[in-house]
């Protein structure tokens, strides 16, 4: 039995945290993983600049995207828990 765990609410529902008993969720936030996009600088010097400039305008775009998407899938993962008896911090 666990009694209680700390991670990002997607994680905690997806790895099945309430079959093992576990009932009180806290996000402390102390970590973050980043989605990097990464690029050596001899690859990034051989494109061209209307390359590089496109490449910059859709990572911008898909960071913004993928920032929507993230906190829908937290706010649904966090309903989820909370119907399944987990308790969670107010405020969260």
């Amino acid at each position: 039995m666990i009694d209680a765990a700390e991670n990002n609410e997607p994680t905690f529902d997806t790895e099945n945290y309430v079959v093992a008993g576990t009932k009180y969720f806290d996000l402390t936030e102390h970590f973050m993983i980043p989605e990097v996009l990464a690029f050596s600088k001899r690859k990034w010097s051989k494109l061209s600049p209307e390359d590089q400039t496109l490449i910059m305008k859709l990572a911008k775009e898909a960071q913004a995207e993928e920032r929507v998407l993230w906190a829908d899938y937290v706010e649904k993962s966090k309903q989820r828990l909370q119907s399944q008896g987990v308790e969670i911090p107010s405020g969260r």
